[in-house]
């Protein structure tokens, strides 16, 4: 698989990035994901990037992923692992779900992270969502102690705004190298609000979740019925027209930007993760995306 620079890191990585968000799901017949077995096929089917989070099964994936770690010991040497801190979930003792991105709480969510995954360093720290509270010279400061200690290599941000990269740009002494933002059919903001502009101009790598969501079947509001069945139906006859699944159409779909958008996939599948991986195969056409979007927004381009 093709690998591309993550921003103005000296990180290579797969086009495809692995969620392990899942990694703790149980299947129809109600057994435990055998984690070990996918994040090997993930790996040898061309994938060296995997995210993870401090929320992720309330840390559980983190421990789950470290076995992995743990049974191949040059594995962590071969992948690049991005982790996420900021949400702090409702627990027992706690009735109120809110983000922190204090310094404390960014230096102890990494800490307990690597703990979890058995390993003394990430290579991306994204801030997963923006603390309305958020003091951006505690982030810096956070970065830097991270960066120092060796903690963390590089620096990222998930579902902020472009004034909000922008004013915490102007606070740290580490570059932003990712931006992972919601992106699929259900949800183009990112293409009229500028934050794909923003990371074409400061050459920052956006990464797309959740990218396969018109195929779960779940309407919302920015899609009609007509309008859901009218994408889904091209996306059908594409995919002939390619030779390949409606999965592997979607992706090529985002692949076409050039920003380079890198997909987060988490299919616990592996037949449905080799669709999306078919789609860096596809010689996706200009007319086509174009068409994609005609029938998704119920109307031609101006």
């Amino acid at each position: 698989m093709d690998q591309l620079k993550l921003g103005k890191s000296k990180v290579y990585s797969s086009r495809i990035i692995y969620g392990c968000m899942r990694l703790n799901d149980r299947n129809s017949s109600h057994e435990k994901v055998n984690a070990d077995r996918l994040i090997k096929e993930v790996y040898n089917s061309g994938v060296n990037h995997f995210d993870l989070a401090d929320i992720y099964g309330t840390g559980e994936c983190e421990s789950i992923f470290s076995k992995s770690l743990k049974n191949n010991s040059s594995f962590r040497d071969k992948i690049i692992l991005t982790g996420k801190c900021g949400i702090v979930l409702k627990n027992q003792n706690r009735d109120t779900k809110y983000y922190d991105l204090s310094f404390d709480h960014i230096v102890k969510s990494v800490e307990g992270s690597l703990s979890r995954l058995r390993t003394d360093y990430l290579d991306f720290l994204l801030l997963h969502r923006p603390d309305y509270l958020l003091d951006p010279e505690e982030i810096s400061r956070a970065f830097d102690s991270l960066k120092e200690s060796g903690k963390v290599r590089y620096f990222g941000v998930s579902n902020f705004s472009v004034s909000q990269i922008l004013m915490l740009e102007k606070y740290l002494n580490e570059s932003l190298n990712v931006c992972q933002i919601e992106i699929n059919l259900k949800n183009l903001e990112s293409y009229t609000n500028g934050i794909l502009d923003l990371c074409l101009q400061h050459n920052i790598s956006p990464q797309a979740w959740s990218p396969l969501a018109v195929l779960n079947n779940v309407l919302n509001k920015n899609l009609s019925e007509i309008q859901y069945k009218n994408v889904i139906k091209e996306l059908y006859i594409q995919s002939k027209k390619y030779g390949c699944d409606p999965e592997a159409i979607l992706l090529a779909w985002l692949l076409k930007h050039p920003s380079k958008i890198f997909p987060v996939i988490g299919s616990t599948q592996i037949s449905r993760i080799k669709k999306c991986i078919s789609s860096l195969k596809v010689e996706y056409l200009k007319e086509d995306w174009y068409r994609i979007l005609e029938k998704r927004n119920g109307i031609e381009v101006p």
